[in-house]
């Protein structure tokens, strides 16, 4: 069962010139290391703090949360596995899964672009969408701001090929990605 075609041939970027792909990478890598790399050696704020607190537990304490939870269970559990208070930039560890979370973002917004707009339009996306100042800010924290957009993302983006293809790995990464949206915010 195959549905609509809303774009045609806009999988792959094989026609794009290296010399754009090699620019492009660049641009993304400097966006990155200059508006980025800066912020995520600040001290830890309030909501982070208590993020923190909540990996230094471990899964106990993300566990023992279950009943009555103030922060994201399941990021809980991710924070954990970055939680290293003696490790030099101990910040810098615990903001890893937001870093990880705005780059898979980045990486549907490219895609999604390139589905809905045709090919070469992901750059054009991408680019803005990382030097957003909201995107910086939550890429730089320790909070599950940019899974949760991720996995909205990747609910849109697998809708779309479920739409058009029909396939069953497109229905259930629709669904799991729409499952993890209230778990990750």
């Amino acid at each position: 069962m195959t549905g609509p075609s809303w774009s045609k041939g806009s999988e792959g970027a094989e026609d794009i010139p290296r010399w754009l792909r090699i620019t492009f990478i660049f641009l993304v890598a400097a966006v990155v290391v200059m508006g980025w790399v800066p912020r995520l050696l600040w001290g830890l704020k309030l909501d982070e703090t208590f993020s923190a607190w909540q990996a230094q537990g471990g899964w106990t304490v993300a566990r023992a949360k279950l009943a009555n939870p103030g922060q994201s269970i399941l990021f809980g559990y991710v924070e954990a596995l970055f939680y290293f208070p003696r490790a030099p930039h101990m910040e810098l560890w615990l903001r890893l899964p937001a870093v990880a979370g705005a780059l898979v973002s980045a990486f549907f917004v490219y895609r999604l672009a390139e589905s809905f707009v045709g090919r070469g339009a992901g750059p054009t996306a991408v680019l803005p969408f990382l030097a957003n100042l909201w995107v910086v800010s939550l890429a730089c924290e320790a909070r599950p701001y940019t899974l949760a957009t991720a996995a909205c993302l990747s609910s849109l983006w697998s809708l779309r090929r479920w739409l058009d293809h029909g396939r069953l790995g497109d229905r259930v990464r629709f669904s799991v990605s729409l499952a993890l949206i209230p778990h990750l915010h």
